[in-house]
């Protein structure tokens, strides 16, 4: 899915923004499938028509009045078939871009027309919100947990050992970095990665310290962060979650870094599609479209979780 395509297209962000609304249960018929589509295009205030024909063998699903077609397709489509049909669609005056609705994800779509028009491609099967995906797949956003921490402590351990400065006594190599990253799991006690701190607490362990073993052991964070990552990203591709708001598009979440929490509004400027998060610019908060030469410091937006992020009400 591209999620990239530029927001000088507004009646089309609208539109997919009210179609990532849809709810699917397999087995749906297209006739429900349309039945579902018009009541979020008549939520979302998108003025449309239905069965639109734009000329001989071009007869199009839904066209709303800012030139937005719209065409299901049930079961498996052939990916030429399907592009050469929406070619045709992009032929017509009347057509400023083609959403492709489809019930699987079982090609690859076109990302515009042969004449330039913009393409996009929403998969059933992947629209579901993250809340109903953990519904379905009994999962939930990885957190960091005992596990993940101590497999950051082997690294650290494994690091400590590749420096060479240990004695193993009558232990393999293998013994002492387990035996180590106990420790060091232990000493990261309620996630506690500075370097220093962990080495304060080693040394209470017995442990040698120097400014070396800190240094390894201010490495923590990072190595946390990256296993982290890893199972999120895993979560990610396993349950199918796809970004429910597009680049563009102004969307809401709760600042919870403030007491009590705020509502914020700001715009999507970027998706991290892997993490399945949305970077949102909110000028209020100081945030700029982009970082100016030099200005290193400089907030782009918030990094917010898709799960956080909700549509914006009336009059927002």
């Amino acid at each position: 899915m591209n999620v990239d395509w530029a927001p000088q297209f507004p009646e089309l962000i609208r539109a997919v923004a009210a179609l990532r609304g849809l709810r699917y249960e397999g087995g749906a018929s297209e006739y429900e499938i349309h039945g579902q589509i018009e009541a979020a295009l008549k939520s979302a205030g998108i003025a449309f028509e239905r069965e639109v024909k734009l000329g001989a063998r071009r007869r199009i699903d839904f066209l709303t009045a800012g030139g937005i077609g719209i065409e299901v397709k049930k079961g498996k489509a052939a990916s030429g078939a399907v592009a050469e049909q929406v070619d045709r669609y992009g032929e017509s005056e009347r057509v400023k871009a083609v959403v492709l609705v489809v019930e699987r994800s079982v090609f690859r779509a076109p990302e515009e027309t042969s004449g330039g028009k913009p393409v996009v491609y929403l998969s059933l099967s992947k629209l579901m919100g993250p809340e109903d995906k953990e519904r379905a797949m009994g999962m939930k956003r990885p957190v960091m947990n005992e596990e993940m921490k101590l497999e950051a402590a082997r690294r650290i351990a494994g690091l400590i050992a590749d420096e060479g400065n240990i004695t193993l006594d009558d232990q393999t190599r293998e013994e002492w970095v387990a035996d180590a990253a106990g420790d060091i799991a232990e000493a990261m006690e309620e996630w506690r990665t500075d370097g220093f701190a962990i080495a304060q607490e080693l040394d209470r362990r017995g442990w040698s310290i120097d400014a070396g073993l800190v240094a390894l052991l201010d490495q923590s964070g990072d190595e946390c962060d990256e296993i982290l990552r890893h199972c999120v990203k895993k979560w990610v591709k396993d349950c199918g979650i796809e970004p429910a708001f597009a680049i563009g598009v102004r969307a809401a979440f709760e600042d919870k870094s403030v007491h009590p929490a705020v509502r914020r509004v700001g715009e999507i400027t970027k998706i991290y599609v892997d993490q399945a998060q949305y970077c949102i610019r909110v000028p209020e908060l100081g945030h700029v479209k982009e970082r100016p030469l030099g200005a290193s410091t400089a907030t782009l937006g918030r990094i917010v979780n898709y799960e956080d992020v909700s549509a914006v009400g009336e009059g927002e």
